[in-house]
């Protein structure tokens, strides 16, 4: 779910960073939200291109990988900041 609310949040021209304690998560979420965008590339969905959207998005091990943060979702919570 997280790996959604990151892609939306970016194709949305929002800066993001996905933080997880394990690499592997992050690097699933990644090629997970790619093969999303370029699903919806393909069907001629997307206002930019899929590297423009790639490019606002970040992965972490830890929470201050965040730098200035707005928002920060834990699970399905939001906390604003």
């Amino acid at each position: 779910m997280g790996s959604g609310i990151a892609q939306i949040c970016a194709a949305a021209g929002y800066s993001v960073t996905l933080v997880d304690t394990e690499e592997a998560q992050l690097d699933k979420a990644m090629a997970g939200i790619e093969n999303s965008l370029n699903r919806f590339a393909a069907k001629d969905r997307l206002k930019e291109g899929v590297s423009d959207i790639l490019s606002r998005l970040r992965v972490g091990m830890e929470i201050p990988d965040c730098g200035g943060l707005r928002w920060l979702w834990k699970r399905s919570m939001k906390i604003s900041m």
